[in-house]
């Protein structure tokens, strides 16, 4: 655990198992401090100045840490604390002991520093010793049965005896690091949610697993590290060894060679639809163990699709496939004894139909893409309330798959000749908009058209003798000359600007009795275009 985003696994194992206060034995930190991780979770640690060795810290949720009166940092192989329960005080020691074969001085220093710290605990404080001890106390637990509990493995060693004679001298017991039965509790998980991959159910629908699966036939099993992909799995086991273990008890998989291999021969379900409900009136709360607890009584559910919003919320709504079509036929009696079928009624309040957010064929995924694939747990793994049919006849509303699929396609045929009637209509207003469009052009067309001609010794600027106090003369007088094809002349200006036909007349200008004449050229006639056309439009 060198590394700071080592503790990030290990912080999502806390949350997982909901672990307030945890242990860690060397983790290789360099001296001593304190961490805030994710979420509020803090760590504390302790370790040697200038190595990467030994190390212990101690991990804790913020409930945890608000509840901590004090920590020492002893050494680098060990780290105590003290916490405020309800009725009482904790006192936590973390340890990492010298291994079996480290020198005896060392273990025997390991100790006496250890019964050191507890010779300081209050009386009355609850002490829990935790951590890395490297030692086996055997599975003998007859000359000490106070002190060992009832999961000791192999023989008894050097470090065995001195952590026994710890105990003894501390009123403390043995617990194993190793909990049998949790270990085959989640071995047993592993095995159900592995069987439940590879099950025709399963393999009906997921086509990345049934892909995998066929892929694995020619080649003689499925890896088993393909499993380790899986979230399910993962959050659960993290070595092939662990699959191995956990398929031993399987009827339905064996493993070999680091590969998974099906006991009986894929058979596709190809009544997947006779034997499918369709279940309304699902809770928010629901979860696809808790849906097949509460359609147990009709049968074994085999599949379960809890289809989500893209917000990741419960539509309402599920698909709940059992193993024949005759638990399928007797969850359909029930319900119509009941009043709780779903009948005349019309397709567009189904939750299905309700809650749409783009074409999905209903079969284990979620909104968001993500396979449902999640195995339905044991009897004794789900709550023990007892549910029976009349329970579950009263509190939800259901349908055959088959008929659902009916009333969806009608909900569906109906959407498309209204949505074939829209468009007909954005048609129908689309073509008048081009027609119009179209007359609008042609008018346009045929109205003539005024250009200028910018062609350079055409324009003159005559600068007058004296300001314009009648425009109109002016105009007529130029005019007069003959070949002057516009004449601007404004009341008060002492210029005028002139356009004639042809450059001869525009050099006949330049001495006139009104004033003096300039031929405009280059930047000067560019400008006074510019400006025309910009600002005015010119008719003679």
């Amino acid at each position: 655990m060198i590394q700071l985003s080592k503790t990030e696994q290990v912080l999502r194992k806390m949350k997982q198992y909901n672990i307030d206060i945890l242990a860690l034995s060397k983790i290789r930190w360099k001296g001593v401090g304190q961490e805030t991780l994710d979420h509020g979770y803090v760590l504390l640690y302790s370790g040697e100045n200038n190595h990467h060795q030994a190390g212990v810290g101690l991990m804790m949720s913020p409930a945890a840490y608000r509840t901590m009166l004090k920590w020492t940092p002893l050494n680098e192989r060990i780290l105590f604390a003290r916490f405020a329960t309800t009725h009482t005080k904790l006192f936590v020691i973390v340890c990492y002991a010298p291994t079996n074969e480290a020198d005896d001085d060392v273990k025997d220093s390991f100790y006496e520093t250890l019964k050191g710290v507890t010779k300081d605990i209050p009386k009355h404080d609850v002490l829990c010793v935790a951590g890395d001890l490297n030692a086996k106390v055997g599975a003998d637990r007859k000359y000490c049965p106070e002190v060992l509990g009832p999961h000791g493995l192999g023989q008894i060693n050097e470090n065995g005896a001195l952590l026994v004679d710890f105990a003894l001298s501390n009123d403390l017991v043995v617990e194993m690091a190793e909990n049998i039965e949790h270990n085959e509790r989640i071995l047993r998980k592993v095995r159900k949610q592995i069987e439940f991959y590879l099950s025709d159910a399963n393999l009906s629908k997921d086509r990345v697993t049934c892909c995998t699966y066929s892929e694995a036939i020619s080649s003689g099993g499925i890896p088993a590290d393909f499993f380790l992909k899986c979230n399910r799995v993962k959050e659960r086991i993290t070595t092939i060894a662990e699959i191995e273990e956990a398929l031993k008890t399987s009827k339905y998989l064996q493993f070999a060679d680091g590969k998974v291999f099906r006991k009986f021969p894929f058979q596709p379900r190809t009544n997947q639809d006779r034997c499918t409900i369709y279940v309304e009136n699902i809770p928010s709360y629901a979860t696809q163990e808790k849906v097949r607890k509460w359609f147990r009584p009709y049968g074994k559910v085999v599949y379960v699709s809890l289809p989500k919003s893209k917000a990741g919320t419960i539509k309402g709504y599920a698909f709940v496939e059992f193993n024949t079509e005759e638990e399928a036929e007797r969850c359909k009696a029930s319900h119509q004894e009941s009043g709780m079928y779903i009948e005349n009624r019309d397709p567009a309040e189904l939750l299905s139909v309700k809650t749409f957010e783009g074409f999905e064929d209903h079969e284990g995924e979620t909104e968001t893409g993500e396979p449902e694939n999640q195995p339905c747990e044991s009897a004794e793994e789900v709550h023990s309330e007892e549910v029976t049919k009349e329970d579950v006849a009263t509190q939800f509303r259901i349908l055959s798959r088959n008929d659902w699929k009916k009333e969806r396609n009608k909900y569906l045929n109906n959407w498309r000749k209204e949505g074939k009637a829209r468009r007909q209509e954005i048609w129908r207003q689309q073509m008048k908009i081009n027609r119009r469009r179209k007359i609008a052009e042609e008018e346009k067309a045929l109205q003539p058209k005024t250009e200028l001609n910018f062609q350079c010794g055409l324009i003159v600027k005559i600068s007058l003798k004296e300001e314009i106090h009648d425009p109109k003369s002016i105009k007529d007088q130029l005019k007069a000359i003959g070949g002057i094809k516009y004449v601007e002349a404004m009341q008060g200006a002492v210029e005028a600007i002139v356009r004639t036909e042809s450059p001869d007349v525009a050099s006949s200008l330049v001495k006139n009795p009104l004033g003096k004449g300039e031929v405009l050229t280059g930047k000067q006639l560019f400008m006074l275009w510019l400006i025309h056309a910009l600002t005015i439009k010119i008719k003679l």
